[in-house]
């Protein structure tokens, strides 16, 4: 009986030594395995350390740098000239119309930069505030058929709008411009049926502007507007366009000269008639940037 006793007892001093050898085995290898995966170099991990370390370093240049920006109005002032072919389609006719036409356009951009930090002292995000104004002119459009326009085929536009800056420093940075304002047109290159044809349209613009260095002198640009339904168009009529161009450009101290693409598309509408012109073409001009 005693002895019976001594061997339960040892089988059970025997089968806890097991079980606690097997917990301590097992945390060991986890203890291990959770250092060893914490220590592990992966190109994941490093890509997204880097990334949070450029992001931090951008974070102390914006707002950690002692030195406080200045105020600094700058003006850019440019000037193209335009050649395309016009397009002219309206409902009544069985074939569109085309012709050559020749322009010009300006543009003069003045933005407050650092206006807002300059004064303050308070660093902000590097958005700069700024005014536009544009003009388009074309010359007379000659038709290759016989089409019944008005006596004088032209195009006038003009427009302005307010600014936003972002992601560049001055005029002269890579940098993306939101645009909003408002614009005027008068198209005498088109003649419908119950409408004055030398009506000015007015209405509101939006648009934007991307500029790209890909070298400290050369670089590429491009321009969109969205003339948005005219709102002084007699009851019925709808009058809306869209303008875009695309250039690349070659910057020599304060001038860039570029040249490039355009599209200037217009549609008039009313009821089941629609005339609508598409202008396309080449542009070159000069910036000067102060």
């Amino acid at each position: 009986m005693r002895a019976l006793i001594i061997i339960t007892l040892l089988s059970t001093i025997l089968v806890e030594q097991s079980a606690s050898s097997e917990t301590t085995v097992t945390t060991y290898v986890t203890t291990v395995q959770e250092e060893r995966k914490s220590t592990r170099f992966t190109l994941t991990e490093w890509l997204r350390i880097k990334e949070r370390m450029k992001l931090m370093d951008v974070w102390l240049a914006m707002f950690s740098d002692p030195k406080k920006d200045t105020f600094r109005p700058e003006l850019s002032l440019v000037y193209f000239k335009t050649k395309g072919d016009l397009n002219y389609k309206a409902t009544n006719q069985s074939e569109n119309d085309d012709g050559d036409i020749n322009g010009s356009m300006a543009k003069a951009q003045l933005y407050l930069t650092n206006i807002f930090t300059g004064s303050t002292g308070i660093r902000t995000l590097n958005i700069d505030f700024g005014l536009e104004g544009g003009l388009k002119n074309t010359t007379d459009y000659e038709p290759d058929t016989s089409v019944n326009f008005a006596n004088s085929r032209k195009l006038t536009r003009t427009h302005w709008s307010s600014n936003f800056r972002i992601f560049g420093k001055n005029i002269q940075d890579s940098s993306m411009i939101l645009k909003v304002g408002q614009y005027q047109a008068r198209d005498t290159r088109v003649q419908l049926t119950g409408e004055n044809e030398r009506t000015m349209r007015k209405g509101l613009l939006v648009g934007g502007e991307l500029q790209l260095y890909l070298f400290r002198w050369l670089g590429l640009e491009g321009n969109y507007l969205d003339f948005q339904p005219s709102s002084n168009d007699n009851q019925g009529w709808s009058t809306s366009g869209q303008y875009y161009d695309y250039m690349a450009y070659v910057e020599v101290s304060l001038f860039r000269l570029m040249f490039g693409a355009y599209s200037d598309e217009w549609k008039f509408k009313n009821g089941s008639e629609q005339t609508s012109t598409k202008e396309t073409g080449l542009l070159g001009g000069v910036k000067l940037q102060l």
